[in-house]
């Protein structure tokens, strides 16, 4: 499945507002039952989601930087002939 660029790096972003925002409806529910528990979980796992997905590709990308600078890397082909 190809999704958008622009659409791929908003990803975060819209995991944190979809957990802000299931927030918001709990407290408009205001009630302990099955439905506002299901809101705080989707919730939570939403607002751990985006920074953790936020982070996790800035780490990616980092590490494919600095493997693309590194002058350790060899990028001869290997002939087998020792």
């Amino acid at each position: 499945m190809w999704i958008p660029r622009p659409v791929y790096e908003a990803l975060p972003a819209l995991y944190v507002a979809t957990g802000a925002a299931m927030i918001l409806l709990l407290v408009y529910l205001a009630e302990a039952s099955l439905q506002a528990i299901l809101y705080g979980g989707i919730a939570v796992a939403c607002l751990v989601a985006g920074p953790v997905v936020h982070r996790t590709r800035a780490s990616a990308r980092q590490n494919a930087d600095e493997a693309i600078r590194s002058d350790d890397v060899d990028h001869s082909p290997q002939t087998g002939n020792s």
